[in-house]
């Protein structure tokens, strides 16, 4: 899939500002320029690292928040009056997130 992405972008002729143009254009001054195999490795590490990171933020907040049920309450109350007063309606996946998340939170011992 990275490989049919990097042709695709190769062939389109067009540039973006993001990471796989920084990637595919490098930089003559500074370095040579990379291999498919090199982009794709770079690539696959730069998506693995951002989910370790939510995964990981994620995992310590639960753990805050069963450690301080007063900052539990807290952030519940918000919602709460966020979702009740909201000129906008709040998706009906966050609500749901941010209520697993507090569960979960509650039941950790």
């Amino acid at each position: 899939m990275l490989r049919q992405m990097i042709i695709d972008r190769r062939s389109s002729g067009c540039t973006q500002d993001d990471m796989l143009d920084a990637l595919l254009s490098g930089n003559e001054d500074t370095r040579a320029k990379l291999s498919d195999d090199q982009i794709i490795d770079l690539l696959i590490t730069l998506i693995y690292s951002g989910y370790e990171t939510v995964s990981t933020t994620s995992m310590m907040a639960v753990k805050y928040l069963s450690d301080n049920p007063k900052a539990l309450e807290q952030i519940r109350v918000h919602i709460y009056f966020t979702t009740l007063f909201s000129s906008k309606r709040q998706s009906p996946i966050i609500l749901e997130l941010t209520g697993d998340l507090l569960a979960v939170a509650e039941r950790t011992p």
